[in-house]
């Protein structure tokens, strides 16, 4: 069965975006895995299947910051 998972920088928006996650999760069906970007997550992008949805929430660095930590896997 797919996954949801949402990666959030918790510092984004002023500080702001975990309140922007509470509303986001809220039109997410089934399962989702919740993961704050600043606390590492190589190992969830490694369990991660193909049919899986990632769901990537913040600014520019923390999309450059992800781009570049995942090497295009």
């Amino acid at each position: 069965m797919s996954k949801v998972y949402v990666f959030y920088n918790p510092l984004a928006n002023n500080g702001r975006s975990e309140e922007a996650i509470g509303s986001l999760l809220k039109t997410i069906e089934g399962e989702h895995v919740l993961c704050d970007m600043t606390k590492g997550y190589s190992d969830i992008i490694g369990e991660m299947g193909a049919e899986d949805t990632l769901i990537l929430c913040g600014g520019d660095g923390t999309l450059n910051r992800f781009i570049n930590e995942t090497d295009g896997s």
